[in-house]
């Protein structure tokens, strides 16, 4: 479904596109979403809502030439750390410290921080690339910072 506001939020979008889908599954029809948007947390939100099932078409993965399909978030130990790092574990990210200085912040899912959500790198104390972790298991985008702007 298309967005006719500059500043709306994606997860209101497909939570109204996840209700729709359901009604149209409740009565026996057959859905295709077609996603034009970039949307790495999609198929968890498909299993909130428990209709992770339904086919879906995606630009972004069309694009990439992604072909997987099935959940596999990520955790904390499939990436690579400096040797010695410390951890600061909070509710909804960690806060990696190498050598006593901030590394990297890695974010997780609002609101069940159940699954990494974006890692935030630091050079000399200032952001300087964020990665966006899909929910099939791969960073699907890399953003760089530039005097502290994306």
């Amino acid at each position: 479904m298309p967005t006719w506001h500059d500043n709306s939020n994606p997860k209101n979008q497909v939570d109204s596109t996840l209700a729709l889908t359901k009604l149209l599954l409740s009565n026996d029809e057959q859905v295709l979403a077609v996603l034009s948007e970039y949307l790495p947390k999609f198929r968890s939100w498909l299993a909130q809502a428990e209709i992770e099932k339904i086919q879906y078409w995606s630009a972004f993965d069309a694009l990439q030439q992604v072909t997987l399909t099935d959940r596999k978030p990520l955790r904390l130990d499939d990436f690579t750390c400096p040797v010695g790092a410390q951890f600061i574990w909070m509710y909804d990210r960690i806060v990696v410290l190498a050598d006593l200085t901030h590394y990297a912040t890695v974010y997780f899912t609002y609101p069940s921080a159940d699954m990494i959500d974006r890692i935030d790198l630091l050079q000399h104390g200032k952001p300087y690339k964020q990665q966006t972790i899909d929910d099939r298991g791969f960073v699907s985008r890399v953003l760089t910072y530039d005097d502290n702007q994306l």
